[in-house]
């Protein structure tokens, strides 16, 4: 391992302390009349984190008003679950964040879901639809994202195993 010369280790703590210095005299300028009114730095890193609890809280009332997820208190903890919306939303976030599949490659999504059981089906539709999957049949669903594990999770969720296949296709040109 090549070791550093002692001019550049100064100059890198020299950097270090004038991106603090410049942190400090932003943050004086932000917070000025916090500091003419004889408050420190302590002072302000206390408003910081009043903000980011405020902030934390209005996200989590956002959350729970748009039903995405439920909240319950528990002594002094508040315990967040997600809701079934909550999960979809998720899994369709992961979908579009997937890695795009290999050149000639696709995942495919094949189903065969029976008329007593439509509300699933249509939940399964809306589900591909909104995770950008091309329609090909009624039941024939591909898109060119490596997804497989999402969409299995998604079915084993909604108990749909039973009537729908997800593969990893070779698109045959």
């Amino acid at each position: 391992m090549k070791k550093i010369p002692g001019t550049k280790t100064l100059l890198g703590l020299l950097a270090d302390y004038a991106v603090k210095g410049l942190t400090i005299a932003m943050e004086m300028q932000r917070y000025q009349k916090i500091y003419l009114a004889g408050g420190g730095h302590e002072q302000v890193m206390d408003l910081k984190m009043a903000r980011k609890k405020a902030d934390r809280r209005d996200k989590i009332s956002q959350l729970r008003r748009t039903k995405f997820i439920t909240t319950k208190k528990q002594g002094d903890r508040l315990i967040i679950s997600l809701t079934n919306k909550g999960k979809r939303a998720t899994l369709l976030y992961s979908l579009k964040q997937a890695p795009p599949t290999p050149r000639g490659y696709c995942t495919l999504v094949i189903f065969d879901i029976p008329e007593d059981v439509k509300q699933a089906r249509q939940v399964l539709r809306l589900f591909l639809k909104n995770g950008s999957f091309t329609q090909l049949q009624k039941s024939v669903w591909t898109l060119n994202r490596d997804v497989v594990t999402i969409l299995r999770q998604f079915i084993a969720e909604h108990n749909l195993t039973a009537w729908v296949r997800v593969f990893k296709a070779e698109i045959a040109d």
